[in-house]
C-alpha cells in the first residue's frame, strides 16, 4: 500500500491509526490529515521515542495495510474475473 493511497483516503484509515497508536487523540489525527512527517512527529512526541523508530513503525503498520487489502480486495478481484 502506497502512501499516497493512505494519504488520499486519510478518513478512512484514522481508524486504524487510533487502533495502532491509541495515545493518538482526535486531534492528532485530524490535524494529520495523511501527512506522514506530520505522524512521525506526533508519535515521536505521544510516545517518546526516536523518528527512526516511529518511522519504521509506519512502515511496518504501512506494509500490513497492504496485506490486508490484498486478502481482502484479491479474493473480490479473483471472484469477479473468474465468474
Amino acid at each position: 500500500m502506497s502512501w499516497a493511497n493512505i494519504e488520499t483516503n486519510w478518513e478512512n484509515y484514522k481508524s486504524k491509526v487510533h487502533q495502532h497508536w491509541p495515545l493518538l487523540n482526535r486531534f492528532d489525527l485530524d490535524s494529520v490529515n495523511g501527512d506522514r512527517d506530520l505522524l512521525i512527529k506526533i508519535i515521536v512526541k505521544r510516545y517518546g521515542m526516536s523518528e527512526d523508530l516511529a518511522n519504521n513503525d509506519i512502515l511496518v503498520w504501512q506494509n500490513n495495510q497492504f496485506e490486508e487489502f490484498d486478502s481482502t480486495y484479491g479474493v473480490l478481484n479473483n471472484l469477479i474475473h473468474n465468474s
